[in-house]
């Protein structure tokens, strides 16, 4: 899981990671009840919005305690990320996800956990890296700028139909591309009325 992973990350991953982090940031609202980070790592994008919420809860699969997590504002769970995850319904505005989707097994079922806790008009921001990118990864894996355990775990590579099914239940998406378009950043409102299948706008811009 990329949690795990990233403690063999190389200073190269560490500055994509740091260009993820502010990609997300200007999409995460400025106030807010809740914010959950699903394969939240060692918390360390938490501890840069925490300022905006009353509550923080990191989420992944390592048995570790992660050092940035007081047991008060930032809490962490240990959750399977395949399954049902250990959180109630309807209880986040905000859901982020970073470089966390292509390594799992059930990723559809990963987002249908998202919009159940979410509450009626809450956020998904998620990242994911674009087809285009697997063989840039690749190569820079070979060449030890970045680690290669990460790249190898790599489940899928989501194109933007495959995104937009994923979401189907979202009444809005929006999928913009982000470091050359290698890199993808997904925006997705749960409905104000929590009803299923409503429409959904794509906005597939790359900056």
């Amino acid at each position: 899981m990329a949690s795990a992973i990233a403690e063999r990350w190389t200073v190269f991953d560490r500055f994509i990671e740091g260009y993820r982090f502010r990609t997300v940031t200007r999409y995460v609202p400025d106030r807010g009840n809740v914010i959950v980070d699903l394969g939240c790592g060692d918390g360390r994008f938490l501890s840069t919005v925490k300022d905006r919420f009353n509550l923080c809860i990191g989420v992944d699969q390592t048995e570790r305690l992660p050092d940035m997590f007081d047991g008060t504002k930032m809490v962490y769970i240990k959750s399977n990320l395949n399954g049902t995850i250990v959180l109630g319904n309807g209880i986040a505005d905000v859901v982020v996800s970073m470089a966390t989707i292509e390594h799992l097994e059930n990723p559809e079922t990963f987002v249908t956990e998202i919009y159940r806790i979410l509450i009626p008009g809450g956020t998904a921001i998620l990242t994911t890296p674009a087809p285009a990118a697997k063989p840039v990864l690749n190569l820079l894996s070979r060449l030890g700028m970045i680690s290669r355990t990460d790249v190898a775990d790599h489940k899928r590579y989501f194109n933007k139909e495959e995104i937009r099914k994923m979401f189907r239940m979202f009444s809005d998406v929006s999928i913009k591309g982000f470091q050359s378009g290698l890199n993808q950043i997904v925006v997705a409102w749960k409905p104000l009325s929590s009803v299923t299948g409503g429409s959904n706008t794509i906005n597939d811009t790359v900056y």
